[in-house]
């Protein structure tokens, strides 16, 4: 079988497999030719049946495709599937993967963006894109083409073009870095939308990292009602409808049912796929077995040569196709972009080494290092200790006194520190331990992923430790050696 495989700019990257190769297959080949080490944020989309879906990884690509004509490709996007912070992307291309597919989707009219929100984006894709603003003038481009359809006029684009001509000098790689945090606190950034129906009423109903929430189909659409899956007790599917089960409030209060129409049975089996995977990825410490075993789809006849249709019954395939979480995922490319050895590690000092008056309590992401307070981190945009473009910065709070001599972990009190928790940014631990932790043990929150802190802190040479009965330890092991 022969696939074309475009980027989200329209470029196509042509292979060739054979058809009882798995989806997985599919996007490993891809990710290899851009050189994508994380994986596990991105799948494939094709059109079936009018409605564009996921290419299921874990199942034959034979049983989801339809044989095309001789000599016809089958044409796949590779796009970004769960959109995580920022900060956890270690990549150079990942990130301009996510940058790509955001571009488009602003393109495409996914988020209702304010006219001064869409002025700095557009800026800081003209400078990702074509440089400084003198650079730009040499072109024929138009900034029509990276804003917002709901933005684009005369006004807007020159407004856009004043922006970009202060961001002269700004490198491209901190530009785009710089335009996916802004797009990270956007509502609808980690979100998939699917047109449904409540009742008489047309929606849009948004599955993003945190759960449901429900608007007005129209433009600028007020959001009607938000389904957290902390409160979400079960999902179902029937024919073209997606049921959605919510926890009693109460022991007296009843069930609650929640009811979205769909245009076909399609649709409400991608809508309750991308439902139950965004609870797995985002919400879960790991995938269990029996969820992983998940079986719902039947292999379809035209999948199955003409000679066993009487004889060999249709088989199983799998519903789901997320085998990590974000944790699980992040920790594995951290592995995978880090078998070298890691990441440069730097002195402790535990004074920031900018004003020298405050202690050094941020994180750099994704580089790990930690070397300036909160004050003096806020508009840097390069870590001053490796000079690579930082992402953004996590503030971090420690279990110990920062002065002190003790950098062990808290847990196992044998091996350094050198985690920090995310969200919350305590640090306690080290990466062993903070591997088995699915909640933060200082303050319970829920762990998402645990940025790796390359910093070398000072070593423990026990040199003027004594011993309970007045003498010195290192003089008693000489006398008995």
């Amino acid at each position: 079988m022969r696939f074309v495989i475009l980027e989200p700019d329209g470029r196509g990257n042509e292979f060739v497999l054979t058809g009882d190769k798995l989806g997985q297959d599919v996007l490993d080949k891809a990710c290899e030719k851009l050189g994508i080490k994380e994986k596990n944020y991105f799948g494939l989309r094709y059109i079936a049946n009018d409605n564009s879906v996921w290419l299921n990884l874990r199942n034959p690509v034979s049983t989801q495709l339809r044989p095309h004509l001789p000599g016809k490709p089958h044409r796949l996007r590779l796009e970004v599937k769960f959109f995580v912070a920022p900060q956890e992307l270690q990549q150079e291309e990942t990130r301009r993967q996510f940058y790509l597919c955001l571009r488009k989707q602003i393109s495409e009219g996914k988020f209702n963006l304010t006219k001064e929100k869409s002025v700095q984006l557009g800026a800081l894709s003209a400078q990702v894109e074509y440089g400084d603003y003198t650079v730009y003038r040499k072109t024929s481009a138009n900034y029509s083409q990276l804003l917002n359809p709901s933005w684009t006029n005369r006004e807007v684009e020159k407004q856009v073009a004043e922006a970009h001509r202060k961001l002269e000098g700004m490198e491209s790689s901190a530009a785009r870095d710089t335009f996916l945090n802004v797009m990270s606190k956007e509502e609808l950034y980690d979100a998939e939308i699917f047109k449904a129906k409540t009742g008489h009423q047309k929606v849009l109903v948004a599955v993003g990292s945190s759960g449901l929430k429900v608007y007005e189909r129209r433009a600028n659409g007020k959001l009607k009602q938000t389904i957290g899956f902390e409160s979400i007790l079960k999902v179902n599917v029937s024919e073209e409808r997606l049921i959605v089960v919510l926890r009693k409030t109460s022991e007296s209060s009843k069930l609650n049912f929640v009811h979205f129409f769909l245009a076909s049975g399609d649709a409400a089996k991608a809508i309750h796929k991308a439902v139950m995977e965004h609870q797995l990825f985002f919400c879960s410490s790991k995938v269990r077995r029996s969820v992983l075993n998940h079986y719902l789809l039947s292999t379809p006849c035209w999948a199955l040569p003409a000679k066993w249709f009487t004889k060999t019954p249709s088989g199983d395939l799998y519903h789901l196709d997320v085998k990590h979480t974000r944790r699980q995922s992040y920790d594995l490319h951290y592995r995978n972009v880090h078998s070298d050895g890691g990441a440069f590690r730097h002195d402790w000092e535990s004074e920031c080494s900018k004003c020298n008056s405050k202690e050094a309590n941020v994180l750099f992401t994704p580089c790990g290092h930690l070397v300036y307070c909160e004050g003096c981190a806020k508009d840097e945009t390069v870590c001053p200790v490796c000079n690579h473009t930082s992402t953004t910065w996590q503030r971090v709070y420690f279990s110990n006194d920062a002065a002190c001599d003790d950098w062990t972990c808290q847990i196992c009190m044998d091996s350094e520190i050198n985690t920090a928790f995310s969200p919350c940014g305590h640090v306690c631990s080290c990466e062993d331990c903070a591997c088995h932790l699915p909640y933060c043990p200082i303050c319970k929150t829920f762990i998402t992923f645990v940025q790796r802190m390359h910093v070398q802190f000072p070593d423990h040479l026990f040199k003027d430790d004594v011993s309970d009965d007045g003498c010195d330890s290192a003089s008693e092991l000489t006398e008995f050696s």
